[in-house]
């Protein structure tokens, strides 16, 4: 999703690749570890989510972001896909970059479809999938 132009890219959090990251990516904003309280300012100053782990636990931010009325770009990968609904709530494939410009393209439509989604989600019924998905 670097490669895409015309965009502004921030990266939020931290971690030990940060510094490498940083000089391989001198276009994009790096703002290291940013308080739980304050992630609701980042998704406001967002159009997209793009989630860049291909492993990863439950997405919790992926929630987060979509009760902001992001949609969502990621891999099709275990997580992202038991989340994001591909072109309702996101977009989902083996291109990043591919479904960063397939959710701008369909931005209104997929963004009302992340807020919808995002609303009918509570602990339980996660609760519920996480035991669903156990079974």
């Amino acid at each position: 999703f670097c490669r895409i132009r015309g965009y502004r890219k921030i990266l939020v959090g931290g971690g030990p690749y940060l510094d490498t990251l940083k000089a391989k990516y001198p276009d994009v904003e790096f703002t290291g570890p940013v308080p739980h309280g304050e992630l609701r300012h980042m998704y406001a100053k967002a159009d997209v989510f793009v989630f860049p782990s291909r492993l990863d636990t439950f997405g919790l931010v992926i929630l987060e972001a979509m009760a902001c009325g992001l949609p969502v770009a990621a891999y099709d990968v275990p997580s992202p896909s038991d989340i994001v609904k591909h072109g309702v709530t996101g977009y989902l494939g083996d291109n990043l970059e591919e479904n960063v410009e397939n959710a701008f393209g369909n931005l209104e439509d997929v963004s009302a479809g992340a807020l919808g989604y995002a609303r009918t989600q509570s602990w339980e019924s996660i609760a519920e999938q996480f035991i669903n998905h156990l079974m």
